[in-house]
């Protein structure tokens, strides 16, 4: 399957793409780079919106902040 079409102009994607965590690897690979992307919620934000996702705001949804933190 093809990645995001909106890959390039995802701050999430850029930032994380080479990050050790395993959870921000699995949501690249599965959200990014994977079947998951129709479901992105940073996609959907482009889509409705027409820009870039408020910080926060992950391929799966809202996280809270402690969490984006590690």
């Amino acid at each position: 399957m093809a990645p995001c079409n909106f890959i390039d102009d995802c701050s999430f994607y850029q930032e994380r793409k080479s990050g050790q965590s395993l959870m921000w690897r699995w949501l690249v690979q599965d959200y990014c780079l994977g079947s998951l992307y129709p479901n992105c919620a940073i996609r959907g934000y482009f889509l409705v919106a027409g820009e870039g996702a408020p910080e926060g705001l992950v391929p799966s949804g809202g996280v809270d902040d402690d969490l984006l933190k590690r």
